[in-house]
């Protein structure tokens, strides 16, 4: 679960959020190493960094749900601020899971901007395709190849993202309980609904983004750090950012599934790989709570603060060695959950050595597990 820094030079690398058909990708962008996929995404907008980029996990991101659940009130203020600051350009990734709790303008002003970007590029798209299939015409090339291909596959993502934005607000969508994986799962850099203590001691539902950032260290930090979206607990204590913050910020999600990168060749040491993935040499793999059940996961937050920058709260999930079920399924870490009585135990422990004894109140729980896809 812990990201790697491969050795290798600074470049125009970002870390990619989302899945993305990599027949999008010209594969001069695309790079391999130490078992992960790594992609050059000079227009992306993220910090150059090199980072596995599969991890994620289905976080139940309703703030009034979550508020209720655990007798917390909602951060309004912070929730309003990642909006605005989404619809003014600011590369701030949220699910729709989190956004249907709130009715703030600036939410359906950024789906209709999004429209109409994704409408302008749909249409660049298919003037790339149609030149390209005239160019095939009149003679077979590689290069009108791969422009066909590419156009094929951006025109196609476009009407899924058109087909996502538009059935925002739509009654269907509203009388529903917005738990599916799209609407729920985030990767490092999105943000999700943190469960936490405010100022005043007070149980408070917060957004944060899912990659801390420490409050000394300056915005180079997520760039060489890019592994700070897990914790892990033998490192609790020794590690200076994550010892500050498991004495004074601590914090809570609720996930019902997590993703993991795992190597195929780990995983076919005791599984069966599925047909579709032979040949492969990562695949995604999600894993659940058998019987469907809800997990509290331990975090650790900080926020981020300079003049002329807006503030950033950001955390990092605690990971600890794997379940045998998920070790046998070829991964090395699995995210420590706590029972549910331990949730408030966690966030007011008086001191470090308080918080560590209660991340010993684990939830006893079997995963079981699905093979997603392919990484390589």
């Amino acid at each position: 679960m812990q990201c790697k820094k491969p050795g290798v030079a600074s470049g125009a690398f970002s870390l990619r959020s989302s899945p993305v058909p990599l027949d999008d990708v010209p594969k001069d962008l695309q790079l391999k190493s130490y078992g992960y996929r790594l992609i050059r995404f000079p227009e992306h907008g993220y910090p150059d960094t090199v980072c596995n980029m599969c991890y994620s996990a289905m976080v139940k991101q309703r703030a009034q749900k979550l508020a209720i659940q655990f007798s917390a009130r909602i951060d309004h203020e912070e929730y309003d601020e990642i909006f605005d600051r989404r619809f003014r350009g600011e590369k701030i990734l949220i699910n729709k899971g989190m956004e249907y709790d709130f009715t703030h303008p600036a939410i359906a002003a950024w789906h209709e901007a999004e429209i109409t970007r994704i409408e302008k590029e749909m249409f660049a798209q298919k003037k790339r395709l149609a030149d390209a299939e005239r160019s095939l015409k009149e003679k077979t090339t590689k290069k009108a190849e791969n422009e066909q291909r590419i156009a094929t596959n951006k025109i196609k993502k476009a009407k899924r993202d058109l087909e996502k934005h538009r059935s925002f607000g739509r009654e269907s969508d509203l009388a529903s309980d917005i738990d599916s994986e799209a609407d729920q799962r985030i990767f490092p850099l999105h943000y999700a609904s943190v469960i936490c203590l405010d100022d005043g001691g007070e149980k408070v539902v917060r957004p944060m983004r899912y990659l801390m950032r420490p409050h000394d260290k300056d915005e180079s930090f997520d760039q060489k750090f890019n592994g700070c979206y897990n914790a892990r607990v033998d490192s609790l204590e020794s590690v200076a950012w994550w010892r500050d913050s498991l004495e004074k910020r601590r914090g809570f999600i609720v996930i019902s599934k997590f993703y993991e990168n795992v190597s195929t060749l780990k995983y076919q040491m005791k599984n069966k790989l599925p047909d579709s993935e032979a040949g492969k040499e990562n695949i995604v793999v999600c894993f659940e709570p058998d019987g469907g059940k809800e997990l509290i996961i331990p975090v650790l937050w900080d926020v981020w603060s300079k003049d002329g920058s807006p503030k950033i709260y950001s955390f990092a999930l605690i990971t600890g060695d794997p379940r045998p079920e998920v070790a046998a399924a070829g991964h090395d870490r699995t995210p420590i959950a706590i029972v549910a009585s331990a949730a408030d135990q966690w966030l007011t422990a008086k001191d470090s050595k308080a918080a560590l004894e209660v991340l010993k109140k684990n939830e006893d729980v079997h995963f079981i597990h699905r093979v997603m896809g392919a990484v390589a």
